[in-house]
């Protein structure tokens, strides 16, 4: 199912999985990831320094949460669940009501938010963190990684 979801996004097709005996791992092929972020590149230098490190720290933390095979599919599941529920067009309560469109959002994320502070570990973190450094750093948006 986390296949399907992730093929949905774009960002996975058949190649991307890698087959070890009778276990299967899922991962995001590195070209993909490299397509994205030239994507992003020029939105991110329009946004600013400060959202661009937010965005793509959040970003790699995907990552290593998808690539971690210690993280069980269902949790991976919920993340994109989640990410997909707040992205999306359709809410139960519509985003055009203001404040109060988003407080179905702002539940789901925060309930994600707690279940996550379980399973994501501090050395994920600073992994992302590191690799979003180094994008901006890649992108001249920053001067030291």
């Amino acid at each position: 199912m986390i296949d399907d979801i992730l093929t949905r996004l774009g960002i996975k097709n058949e190649r991307d999985f890698e087959n070890e005996n009778t276990d299967r791992k899922t991962f995001v092929s590195d070209e993909k990831i490299k397509n994205f972020l030239n994507n992003l590149k020029d939105k991110a230098k329009k946004v600013g320094v400060v959202v661009a490190r937010k965005a793509l720290q959040g970003f790699y933390l995907l990552l290593e949460i998808m690539r971690n095979p210690e993280i069980s599919t269902i949790d991976k599941i919920l993340v994109v669940g989640v990410i997909l529920y707040i992205i999306k067009r359709g809410d139960l309560i519509p985003d055009s009501l203001g404040i109060f469109g988003l407080i179905d959002d702002a539940t789901f994320a925060a309930l994600e938010y707690k279940r996550l502070k379980k399973i994501v570990t501090p050395e994920m973190i600073r992994n992302a963190n590191q690799k979003a450094e180094n994008q901006l750093f890649d992108w001249g948006m920053v001067d030291v990684a």
